[in-house]
């Protein structure tokens, strides 16, 4: 009798246990729409086309200008503007994009956000909280709010 009951007391014990294991709750984000949906990343994407552009046309011009040995470094330089401009603006995206998935996680009680690339099944979706949290800081006139 003895044994049954302290073996009925180990089940339980174990049991119960296993349920005051905390559960993890993972949400799932779809880098890709984000970066084709959100006003900011297509902001973003048409900052860099325009800026593209403008160094473009400068350094055509300078290549016309300059002797070949002088205007290969003139020609990285602008290069290199462009490079630092597009790493500058995608760090910034970067930051908000994490800055949203800091606030959801805190709200929703999130202890694992993943990019949804690979997740077949399982996880709640939050790409379009995102999405529209990042849009939340555009102007009526479509402009982002820099701050």
């Amino acid at each position: 009798m003895k044994k049954k009951l302290l073996g009925l007391l180990i089940i339980i014990t174990v049991f119960l246990a296993g349920c005051s294991t905390p559960v993890e709750k993972i949400a799932v984000m779809d880098m890709g729409r984000v970066l084709q949906e959100s006003q900011q990343a297509r902001q973003l994407q048409q900052e860099l086309l325009e800026v593209g552009e403008r160094l473009e046309e400068e350094y055509n011009q300078k290549e016309d200008e300059l002797a070949e040995e002088e205007g290969e470094e003139a020609l990285d330089e602008i290069y290199q503007k462009y490079l630092d401009y597009k790493e500058s603006a995608e760090k910034e995206l970067n930051q908000k994009i994490n800055q949203v998935l800091a606030e959801i996680s805190k709200e929703e009680k999130y202890n694992i956000v993943i990019t949804g690339d690979g997740v077949y099944y399982g996880g709640n979706d939050i790409t379009d909280q995102v999405i529209n949290r990042l849009d939340q800081g555009i102007t009526e006139d479509g402009e982002a709010d820099r701050n």
